[in-house]
């Protein structure tokens, strides 16, 4: 399993451009998922999910991936669901 950063340089990776989007909106939507918090208040669970979902995200190879593993997360996360 490679990082994210091979897929620019893997020929069955996304193109540069395509690498480039799904980096920002990897980004985005880390941002948007996992809001700053400081580090002495946050609980090891919290981090736990956070490099499960950084994980989750990390592996997807285009942007309909990407998008429904964000939607994923993001119905995996509200308490009603």
């Amino acid at each position: 399993m490679g990082s994210r950063d091979d897929a620019e340089t893997d020929p069955g990776g996304p193109s540069g451009a395509q690498a480039r989007w799904l980096s920002q909106r990897r980004a985005e939507s880390m941002r948007a998922l996992f809001p700053k918090r400081s580090a002495w208040r946050a609980e090891p669970a919290y981090y736990a999910e956070l490099n499960a979902v950084f994980e989750a995200l990390g592996q997807t190879t285009c942007p309909a991936e990407l998008e429904r593993a964000v939607r994923e997360v993001q119905r995996r996360r509200q308490p009603w669901a």
